[in-house]
């Protein structure tokens, strides 16, 4: 579901922009609603609704569902803005006439259906604490709220309440600086993500005491005016369709980029609304080549036989400690290989009980051997307060020693999930019982992972998806997905050497692909691009065969590990791909270090 409904509405504008005037359409619940449009979702706006609409907001009933209480021409809100020449706005008419009158009892009574229900700051904040209550006794699912400008104190104390009730919250810089102060000593409370803007400089997403930078490219600026909430519209409909927070702010400025390139809502008000380049095509998508692997793999009948994450070195069935045991597993799923300060050098393996293992097989072990000797050790409590020394005794292989590459990382890791869940006075056990009874279990237990370290920092949700991937599929079905939801891609880099080398993505780049032959490191914004274009292709992929699922997807790309290694030559003749492959073999996966995969 990909429904959105904004409270707030339209208004009748003048603009001062580098000494010109223009007159046109605006208001936060206006750019909202367009934004959340232009990324793909239906809309609703609930605001006064003149009769009759005037000709140059009639263009707007095209693209949204304008609902709301009758009122005249003359009660539609009256703005006038002044921009100086760094673009800051001074409002010289501030008149939300009929807007401020709204009444939360004229809403629609079940809110049950919108992903994200927002509210607009409708020139009163006691309006929208109004609004807020009764959407929550509307059952409204998800709530977000757009932040005040300055305000007097009184009303900071209400914009800390509207913040603390709602579920996400939007400022600017100038409004979060002059309200709440120092980004770094915003605390927030447990399940609370608070976004603030910085035009040009990118974006701030607060968690808790956690602050995480989303960068942008910079754009030269027609007309500032509701980029903000363009940008706010656009980030709640791809959240509903569960991109993370990161990735979905990342997609937002996209869109908000539309708004800044127009005068007005032009460019949000056209056809098909297309962002400006903003990322120059490193990689690219060959979809021709994604069919041919589509067909192979239900020719072959891949996924036909599910994997239960069950067996050898894997919690028995109806292990008391199995949530525990996963949850604290799975975040540890990172970073198993060694370079030297430029480049790649060689996978972690290591022996356990006799056995040779790379990674991940390393870390399974490991973690089971500690499951039968202090099953203690997985509770949130014991997580939060490991210590290094017991952190690599956990590690540690035959020889007592521990391989693991940035062990301190991994610390962080564990520390974070474990305090995190104090703080949301949840056991794993709970966050099961609380999605049980959800009409959407899987895209609920997702999105409470975008609140617990070990899983919270990834745009693209690897770690989060093989949990839930585990269980959805292991013989207690912890999770029960329902026809509502959509399971999500896991891209690691076996994924992504699969991807490049099989030719599924391309890179364009020369600086790029040679980059990914030395194996040399990359930086953020190349992996991202990169990544993003494998985590598209493997969606893709799913969506041309009803024989495949992610699952079986993950499976199989996993398994290349064997046939396509990092450190000897393709074994293509053992390979199901080898007769449609490009064999592309010297590229690589891209290196860089995170503790996403």
């Amino acid at each position: 579901m990909n429904k959105i409904l904004i409270i707030g509405g339209a208004s009748q504008d003048i603009l001062h922009i580098n000494n010109k005037l223009l007159k046109t359409i605006g208001g936060a619940g206006l750019y909202t609603a367009l934004g959340a449009k232009a990324a793909g979702a239906e809309v609703d706006m609930f605001a006064p609704l003149p009769k009759p609409i005037p000709k140059l907001m009639q263009p707007i009933t095209k693209h949204i569902n304008w609902i709301g209480p009758s009122v005249a021409q003359e009660e539609i809100p009256h703005f006038e803005i002044m921009y100086d020449k760094n673009c800051v706005a001074t409002y010289t008419t501030v008149e939300p006439r009929a807007e401020a009158k709204l009444s939360p009892n004229d809403l629609p009574k079940d809110l049950s259906k919108y992903s994200y229900v927002h509210i607009v700051q409708l020139g009163n904040i006691d309006l929208q604490l109004r609004m807020l209550l009764k959407c929550r006794q509307n059952n409204a699912k998800h709530i977000s709220v757009s932040g005040g400008h300055k305000l007097n104190h009184n009303e900071i104390k209400k914009l800390k309440t509207l913040i603390d009730d709602a579920d996400l919250c939007f400022m600017n810089e100038h409004e979060a600086s002059q309200n709440l102060g120092v980004l770094e000593n915003i605390k927030l409370k447990p399940n609370k993500i608070l976004f603030v803007t910085h035009g040009r400089n990118g974006i701030n997403i607060l968690q808790n005491s956690t602050i995480q930078k989303v960068n942008v490219l910079p754009l030269a600026s027609v007309d500032p005016t509701g980029a903000g909430d363009s940008f706010c519209g656009a980030l709640l409909s791809y959240l509903a369709k569960l991109q993370h927070p990161i990735l979905a702010a990342k997609n937002a400025s996209k869109i908000a980029s539309i708004t800044i390139s127009h005068e007005g809502a032009k460019g949000l008000l056209s056809s098909q609304p297309k962002p400006n380049n903003l990322n120059p095509k490193s990689t690219s998508i060959n979809i021709d080549l994604l069919h041919k692997i589509a067909k192979t793999m239900s020719d072959n009948k891949i996924g036909q036989i599910p994997y239960t994450f069950t067996g050898t070195h894997h919690p028995n069935i109806g292990n008391p400690h199995t949530l525990n045991f996963f949850f604290a597993l799975t975040l540890q799923q990172f970073g198993f290989w060694y370079s030297n300060k430029t480049n790649y050098t060689k996978p972690m393996i290591a022996k356990i009980n006799n056995q040779l293992l790379k990674g991940s097989d390393f870390v399974q072990h490991a973690y089971y051997r500690t499951l039968n000797n202090d099953p203690d050790f997985f509770t949130v409590d014991r997580q939060a307060n490991l210590s290094i020394d017991e952190l690599r005794h956990t590690f540690s292989d035959d020889n007592g020693d521990c391989p693991m590459p940035n062990i301190e990382s991994h610390l962080s890791e564990a520390q974070t999930y474990g305090k995190d869940m104090l703080t949301l006075k949840k056991e794993p056990i709970d966050i099961i019982k609380q999605i049980s009874k959800s009409q959407t279990p899987l895209s609920d237990f997702l999105r409470i992972l975008w609140h617990i370290g070990g899983y919270k920092s990834d745009p693209f949700q690897k770690k989060a998806s093989l949990l839930a991937y585990i269980l959805i599929n292991r013989p207690e079905k912890f999770i029960k997905v329902s026809s509502e939801d959509k399971e999500l891609p896991c891209i690691d880099y076996h994924l992504m050497r699969s991807a490049l080398r099989t030719g599924m993505v391309r890179i364009n780049d020369t600086n790029l692909s040679q980059k990914i032959i030395n194996r040399s490191f990359v930086d953020h914004e190349e992996e991202h691009n990169i990544r993003y274009n494998v985590y598209k292709s493997i969606q893709i992929l799913a969506s041309l065969s009803n024989c495949l699922n992610m699952v079986s997807i993950d499976q199989f790309f996993f398994g290349m590990r064997n046939t396509c290694p990092e450190m000897t030559a393709p074994k293509c003749d053992n390979c199901l791909l080898d007769p449609i492959c490009m064999k592309e073999k010297n590229l690589f996966q891209p290196v860089i270090r995170t503790t996403h995969y």
